[in-house]
């Protein structure tokens, strides 16, 4: 479990760091994008 936590902050980290950064709501597609990410980074 502590590997898949790392993992999920090591590929998503950066891209919420970014998004925090740019200090704006991420919109619905950016979101989708990141589910999708999600799902199929799971999947591997």
């Amino acid at each position: 479990m502590k590997k898949a936590i790392e993992n999920f902050m090591n590929v998503y980290g950066k891209y919420m760091a970014a998004s925090a950064f740019a200090l704006k709501p991420c919109s619905k597609s950016e979101l989708q994008y990141v589910v999708e990410l999600f799902k199929n980074d799971s999947q591997r």
